[in-house]
């Protein structure tokens, strides 16, 4: 539905067909674009021997799809914003309400909701992160983008929340700590045991690398 003629005028620019009745205040909105969209593959970033061989491409209505057909629940959420002043991109965040904390929610909300028009177009969800995070140059980051529906909802179940960008297959995931850097796409493939094992040997590897270069520079 739209009640203004800036909503009216963006759905129209967005495909969609528009119905004004004479006499009301609310237009009727249905969606009748059919854009052409990437295949839905495996992400060449995140290639794993053993687990789920989708990934997200650069439609929205099919990354919700994907998020649902893992994720059959009505807790599951999706919040949507439009950013950009010219651009009037689309994005949505996503979360399941009965694990996130309400803190999350409000701060993302907050944010998310200060941009809106500040910019005048929104392009990639790496645009997106640098205007959301504290620190978006910091040594350590507190998000992390993903082209797996596998991972994302793993993440939602951990209490965190996506944000989908139309026109890109990354979906940002926030908050995170330091050591979901050190895990890996399939580790959710593996028995719990074998997954710490192999964490623990990816941390020391990377503690010998970093000695390594430290002791080659000083």
């Amino acid at each position: 539905s739209a009640t203004t003629y800036q909503e009216v005028a963006t759905q129209v620019l967005s495909g969609h067909a528009v119905v004004i009745v004479d006499g009301s205040r609310t237009a009727l909105a249905c969606d009748v674009s059919m854009p052409k969209s990437r295949a839905i593959t495996e992400p060449d970033s995140e290639t794993v021997a053993r687990g789920p061989r989708e990934g997200f491409n650069e439609s929205l209505q099919e990354g919700v799809g994907l998020l649902r057909r893992r994720l059959r629940t009505s807790n599951l959420r999706f919040e949507a914003f439009v950013i950009g002043k010219e651009s009037r991109t689309s994005v949505l965040r996503a979360y399941l309400e009965s694990v996130i904390a309400p803190a999350f929610l409000d701060e993302a909300r907050s944010r998310l909701g200060r941009i809106g028009d500040r910019i005048d177009g929104l392009t990639s969800s790496q645009s997106l992160v640098e205007l959301i995070e504290d620190h978006p140059y910091g040594l350590f980051p507190t998000t992390f983008a993903t082209e797996r529906p596998d991972r994302v909802a793993a993440a939602l179940m951990q209490g965190r929340f996506a944000i989908m960008v139309d026109g890109d297959p990354f979906t940002i995931v926030a908050p995170i700590t330091f050591g979901e850097f050190l895990g890996s796409t399939a580790d959710h493939s593996e028995i719990p045991l074998t997954a710490t094992f192999l964490r623990w040997l990816r941390t020391r590897s990377e503690e010998r690398r970093v000695g390594k270069e430290c002791r080659s520079r000083w």
